[in-house]
């Protein structure tokens, strides 16, 4: 289960990083860098799908491994309601501020025309991105993550492909269309990979998929055994995109080759990210399911299991990244300043995902167990606590590189605190 994840989360970094490449090599460093500033904003709405996603993912895998099969389906089809529906709520809100959002971030004069357009075309692929997530999260969580490995493999494709051809079609007599055709050629990906993804499950008659009008009504206790996981998770990223925000501004204060070279480490960082993330989700599911079974005796297996997974992948993914970034940067990134900027971001930031990985197996099992508030303010301490005031103050006393120090300390401390609270409550999942 967990290769085709991680297969999946590496189809999904390679698809952003030719994504970006082609943004920088066909319309140069400010077009990058209207795509890399408006990236904080839209991890900021990403947290009400994987709130949503992971509530309902946690309530699956617990009725899955107790055999309840019809709460189960109940409990898929009333997310992917709520999902939907905040996919709307946020691409409708997303398109009416656009100017204020862009604003936010401080993009420079000269890019906010570009930057308003990229956003709005971006909000209104919401709700498809919204459904696809939900469906590729609450796959998973019975177990079939292949179907969700093919409709991410379909978007990265639909996209690699639809990217360079929108931005190069003026070649073929249509205008000279400006950055925001990559955001039309990501939600045009998202839309057809989720009206794939959904014909297959149905056709197919997938465990989750509901075979009665009955697990379409509204259950309202439902959804709120659903927002109870789901708010406390989505708190953690919105603490995490909110940070986020307030360092792209920073950075954007350096100038265009800062926040392009920014976007393009992002990029890179994807590659080591989302195995965590995968290692994490499989944890909470595999744990979950244990739950659900009245098993919890062997949740701190599972636990060991993932920390080895941790270790010797991402490691060697890490020990990777530091002997290949001169070649990665060079090739990926064409301006001379921005790949200096990169390979000092990689240098101080790049050993830190370890433990950053390990944080997020201990707060995986704990959203498993249904423990979800003090995870939340742990992030938040850490957030706000370390990370950002050391940013903040590396930043007046040595420069942009004294930025990236907020992140290594912010992960470090994150596996401390984590560690501490799993060790305290470790009674609940024996």
């Amino acid at each position: 289960m967990l290769w085709p994840m991680i297969l999946a989360d590496i189809t999904q970094a390679a698809s952003s990083a030719l994504n970006m490449w082609w943004v920088e090599r066909l319309r140069g460093i400010q077009a990058a860098a209207v795509v890399s500033g408006v990236y904080p904003f839209f991890l900021l709405l990403l947290p009400l799908i994987v709130g949503i996603g992971a509530g309902s993912s946690v309530l699956i895998g617990t009725s899955w491994g107790a055999g309840k099969i019809d709460e189960m389906r109940k409990t898929a089809s009333n997310g992917f309601i709520v999902s939907i529906s905040a996919g709307l709520c946020v691409g409708v809100l997303g398109l009416c501020q656009a100017e204020h959002m862009t604003t936010i971030l401080h993009f420079p004069e000269f890019l906010q025309p570009d930057a308003i357009d990229y956003v709005r075309v971006i909000m209104l692929s919401m709700p498809a991105l919204f459904a696809l997530w939900y469906l590729v999260m609450t796959g998973r969580a019975v177990g079939d993550a292949v179907t969700p490995l093919w409709a991410l493999t379909l978007a990265a494709l639909l996209s690699g492909i639809l990217t360079p051809l929108f931005l190069e079609a003026w070649r073929i007599g249509l205008p000279r269309f400006q950055v925001w055709v990559v955001a039309l050629a990501a939600g045009l990906s998202y839309l057809l990979a989720t009206i794939w993804i959904v014909v297959r499950c149905w056709l197919g008659q997938h465990v989750l998929a509901p075979d009665h009008y009955r697990y379409w009504s509204v259950d309202f206790r439902l959804l709120g055994r659903i927002l109870r996981i789901g708010i406390p998770t989505c708190g953690q990223i919105v603490a995490i995109a909110v940070s986020e925000l307030v360092l792209v501004a920073l950075v954007g204060r350096h100038g265009t080759t800062a926040l392009a070279a920014y976007g393009a480490v992002n990029q890179i960082f994807f590659w080591i990210q989302f195995p965590i993330i995968s290692i994490g989700a499989v944890t909470a599911i595999l744990a979950s399911q244990l739950i659900g079974a009245g098993e919890r005796q062997f949740v701190p297996q599972v636990v060991r299991i993932a920390i080895a997974l941790n270790v010797g992948i991402i490691g060697p993914a890490v020990l990777l990244l530091y002997l290949l970034s001169p070649i990665l940067l060079k090739y990926y990134i064409g301006d001379a300043r921005a790949s200096v900027i990169s390979g000092q971001m990689i240098d101080i930031v790049g050993w830190s995902f370890l433990p950053l990985g390990l944080a997020n197996i201990y707060c995986a099992v704990m959203r498993a167990g249904k423990i979800v508030m003090m995870p939340t303010m742990l992030w938040i301490v850490v957030i706000f606590a370390i990370e950002l005031p050391i940013s903040i103050y590396f930043d007046k006393i040595i420069g942009l590189s004294g930025i990236w120090y907020g992140y290594a300390a912010g992960y470090v401390m994150s596996y401390l605190l984590f560690i501490g609270y799993y060790k305290i409550i470790s009674n609940n999942f024996s």
